[in-house]
């Protein structure tokens, strides 16, 4: 965002810089997810694939560009409350 605006000092509101992330996030799992079955076509057709991709809930963007890249791609909720826990980078320890 600032190197496209050749300015160092040029300013970045906190949604800039959310937007950014996740659409860079986005991009990395697209790369990644293309690599699947999903890449091979019969007749224009994708090969079928499951992913079970578990992002926290501040990752919606991720999910909103995800459903744009792949239509007619089915995306189920499910529940993300040990992601959403993890603290540092580790989950917590269960005793």
């Amino acid at each position: 965002m600032i190197a496209q605006q050749r300015d160092i000092s040029a300013p970045v509101t906190q949604k800039e810089a959310e937007e950014a992330r996740g659409s860079e996030i986005a991009q990395l799992l697209y790369q990644a997810l293309s690599r699947g079955s999903c890449r091979r076509t019969i007749d224009g057709i994708s090969g079928e694939m499951n992913v079970w991709l578990m992002l926290p809930n501040k990752d919606e963007l991720v999910i909103d560009i995800l459903k744009r890249q792949f239509t007619g791609a089915t995306f189920v909720p499910t529940d993300t409350t040990f992601v959403n826990n993890l603290d540092d980078g580790r989950a917590e320890q269960h005793g």
